[in-house]
C-alpha cells in the first residue's frame, strides 16, 4: 500500500506489482524532472483517492497488462500519461477522473487501451489515440459489459478505432475529416461528435436527443443509424443529428417509437420530422429508403425518407393496423363495452392491456378514450393531447366510480 509518495525522477522507475491485489495507492505515483515510472503487469487501485502524475516533460508509462483501478490522472505542461513501447496494453477499470492529457502512442505495433467492465472517464481531460491504425479502444472480455462512458466534460480524440460500445456525454473529435475516429460498436449519449466515421450503432441520447455534430460525420455501409420520435418536437420529442459540417450517408436507419413516460405516441399521416441537419450539405443515402418500417403500438407505421441539400427528415407515409388498440372484447370496435372489459381488467389483469406493457392500467384507458367510436385509421389522423398525471388519476377514478353498478352485475 501506498500512502505517500512514489516517484520517477531523472531515470526511469518501473513498478510491477505482479500479483491479484496489486498496490492499493492511496497517496501519489508521480514522475518528475524528465523521469518515466512506468506502471505495468498488475492492478494500481487508487479508488481510496490516489493519484497518478506527469509532471511538466515527464511520463507515467502505462505498460503491459497495467490496470488503472479508479483515482485521478493529472499532468502539467508537456507530462503526459501514455502508452511506452510497441505491443503495450494497459487496462482501464472503475471511474476515472483523467485532468491531464492519456496517450496511446506506439510506432508499428498495437497500443490497446483495453476497457474492464463499465469505465467512466470524467474530469476535464483528454484521451488521445496517436496512430491511425495501432492506437485502438477495445474490450478486455469482448462482450457488451465492456462500455466506455466519456463523461461531461471529457474529451476522446485523435485517429483510430474504438470498437467497444461508447456512451458519449462529453465530445468525442477526431482530428480531421481525412484522420477520423471509427467507432465500430455502440454509441449512444447527448455529447457531440466530429470528424467521425460510425460503422457500428448510433442512437443517440438514452432518449430523444439534439446531438451536436462537427466537421464531418459519416456512416458506412455496415452503420445502423436509430432515431426515436414520441413528438414533433426536437430534443425533447423526437431525436436531431445537427451539423455544422458535413454528413456522408449510408447503412440502415432505424426509426424506433418514444413513450414519454410511458404513455404511447402515435403519429399521423404526413407528420413530418427533420432528423438530421447538416450545414455543410448531405451525401449518399440510407441503403433501406424505400422500406423504413415501425411498430407504434399495434400499428405498422411506414416511412418517406425526405433527403434536402442540407436535412433528412421522414414523412408518415401509411399506417396498418394489426389490430384495434382498446378493443378489449375483440369484436372489431371500440365502444363501451371495451370500457366495461378495462374496468374489470383495471390493476388486475391484462384483459385490458393496449400498449403491451403487461398491465391494464390509466394509460390503457387513454388509449381507449383516443379510439372511443372512430375508425382506428382516422383515429391517427390527429394526435390528441394526454393530460397531466394528476387529472389522469381524476378521469380513471371518475369513471370508475360512475360505472360502480356495472361492477355489481360482472363476476370476477
Amino acid at each position: 500500500m501506498n500512502q505517500g509518495v512514489i516517484e520517477g525522477s531523472i531515470g526511469s522507475l518501473r513498478i510491477d506489482p505482479d500479483d491479484v491485489a496489486g498496490l492499493i495507492n492511496m497517496g501519489t505515483l508521480r514522475a518528475t524532472d524528465g523521469g518515466v515510472l512506468q506502471l505495468e503487469g498488475g492492478t494500481f487501485d487508487s479508488r481510496g483517492g490516489g493519484l497518478i502524475h506527469a509532471a511538466d516533460g515527464s511520463v507515467v508509462g502505462l505498460g503491459q497488462d497495467g490496470r488503472i483501478l479508479g483515482g485521478t490522472i493529472t499532468t502539467e505542461g508537456t507530462g503526459r500519461v501514455a502508452t511506452v513501447g510497441n505491443g503495450v496494453d494497459p487496462i482501464f477499470a472503475g471511474t476515472i477522473t483523467n485532468n491531464g492529457q492519456i496517450e496511446l502512442d506506439t510506432i508499428n505495433a498495437h497500443a490497446d487501451l483495453r476497457i474492464d467492465g463499465e469505465v467512466t472517464l470524467t474530469g476535464n481531460g483528454s484521451l488521445t489515440l496517436i496512430h491511425p491504425a495501432f492506437s485502438r479502444v477495445t474490450s478486455l472480455a469482448g462482450g457488451p459489459a465492456d462500455v466506455l462512458i466519456n463523461g461531461l466534460d471529457h474529451t476522446i480524440a485523435g485517429r483510430g478505432p474504438i470498437v467497444v460500445d461508447l456512451v458519449n456525454n462529453g465530445a468525442v473529435m477526431g482530428d480531421s475529416a481525412a484522420n477520423q475516429l471509427v467507432l465500430s460498436g455502440k454509441v449512444s449519449g447527448t455529447g457531440s461528435l466530429g470528424n467521425v466515421t460510425i460503422s457500428g450503432t448510433h442512437q443517440p441520447g438514452a432518449s430523444p436527443a439534439v446531438v451536436p455534430l462537427t466537421g464531418a460525420y459519416s456512416l458506412t455501409s455496415a452503420a445502423r443509424l436509430k432515431m426515436e420520435i414520441g413528438g414533433l418536437t426536437p430534443g425533447s420529442e423526437h431525436d436531431q443529428l445537427d451539423s455544422d459540417g458535413m454528413v456522408a450517408l449510408g447503412g440502415v436507419l432505424d426509426i424506433d417509437p418514444f413513450f414519454a413516460d410511458g404513455v404511447p405516441y402515435l403519429p399521423a399521416i404526413d407528420d413530418t420530422f427533420t432528423i438530421i441537419t447538416a450545414d455543410g450539405g448531405i451525401t449518399g443515402t440510407f441503403s433501406n429508403s424505400a422500406n423504413v418500417v415501425s411498430n407504434f403500438v399495434g400499428y405498422q407505421v411506414k416511412w418517406n425518407v425526405l433527403y434536402d441539400t442540407n436535412s433528412v427528415a421522414v414523412e408518415v407515409a401509411t399506417i396498418t393496423g394489426f389490430g384495434i388498440p382498446g378493443d378489449f372484447d375483440l369484436d372489431g370496435d371500440v365502444d363501451g363495452d371495451d370500457l366495461d372489459e378495462w374496468q374489470g381488467a383495471y390493476n388486475a389483469t391484462d384483459i385490458g392491456d393496449a400498449d403491451a406493457d403487461g398491465d391494464s392500467d390509466g394509460r390503457d384507458f387513454l388509449i381507449w378514450q383516443r379510439q372511443f367510436g372512430t375508425p382506428p385509421l382516422v383515429a391517427l389522423t390527429a394526435n390528441i393531447a394526454v393530460p397531466e398525471p394528476s387529472a389522469l388519476v381524476l378521469l380513471v377514478g371518475g369513471v370508475l366510480a360512475g360505472r360502480r353498478r356495472v361492477y355489481a352485475g360482472r363476476v370476477r
